[in-house]
């Protein structure tokens, strides 16, 4: 997820070289904010171990989010300004971002396959469980539909896959709308699980796919065999499902020792 992170808000927002300005601005904040809100910082793996880089990682986030308020939301960035300023922010922080770590969970069989995108979805999933699980003593405040929301406007701005954003718009808003889903608060992260198993049934046999990890309907049977009943997933056990695995982070390694 860290890898995936840099990239995102290192790489992509500064993609096009065109100035942060207007709604893309207000996107890169809200997504920011999100980070800054729910990235995890601790993990059930093992003994509920603190992730120390993922804790680096939100100091990051949380003084980009204040340089873009105090900036001013109608205010025009460079590109060049934006990697300064998160130059800056990451070294404060001592760079909790392993930029030249290969991928772990998202590793494809061969480089043109899973990586970053794999480390986008695993980091949204996340983000959205941490935002309900943070919110479960005072539910009856939570907004579910602000993560999500904040999540598209990233995308749909700056995912730099074009014909991918596009879809992802025409499905959040049109064929499977997330305003329209949205009610309870686990719909949250029950919502993005829909939404990602609506991609990959679209993608599943495309040239695209890696052929050693096929996008089947998540969970598989192998993850969570009381997930399926009758050849369809159970919301309720997914539920549950859901809400651990993606609070089982396994701490970032490398061939060396254990980096968290």
């Amino acid at each position: 997820m860290l890898k995936a992170m840099r990239y995102a808000l290192f790489r992509e927002t500064s993609r096009t070289k065109a100035p942060l300005a207007g709604s893309n601005l207000t996107a890169l904040h809200a997504f920011v904010n999100l980070l800054a809100d729910y990235f995890p910082v601790s993990t059930s793996y093992g003994n509920n171990t603190v992730l120390d880089r993922s804790t680096r990682a939100v100091k990051v986030f949380a003084r980009l989010r204040d340089y873009l308020e105090n900036k001013g939301l109608d205010s025009t960035i460079s590109p060049e300004e934006w990697q300064r300023e998160f130059i800056a922010a990451e070294e404060s922080a001592g760079n909790p971002f392993d930029v030249n770590s290969d991928w772990e969970h998202c590793k494809g069989s061969s480089g043109q396959y899973r990586g970053y995108t794999c480390g986008l979805w695993i980091t949204f999933h996340t983000l959205t469980v941490n935002a309900y699980k943070q919110a479960e003593e005072h539910l009856a405040d939570f907004k579910p539909l602000a993560p999500l929301q904040a999540i598209r406007a990233w995308v749909t701005s700056f995912f730099g896959c074009l014909h991918c954003r596009e879809h992802f718009h025409k499905m959040t808003t049109g064929t499977f709308p997330m305003e329209a889903q949205v009610k309870k608060p686990e719909d949250v992260f029950m919502y993005l699980w829909r939404a990602h198993n609506i991609v990959n049934a679209r993608l599943h046999g495309r040239d695209t796919e890696d052929p050693q990890f096929p996008k089947v309907q998540f969970p598989a049977q192998f993850l969570c065999s009381n997930c399926t009943a009758n050849g369809s997933l159970v919301d309720s056990e997914t539920r549950e499902f859901l809400l651990d695995y993606f609070s089982e982070i396994k701490p970032f390694q490398t061939s060396r020792f254990l980096l968290r």
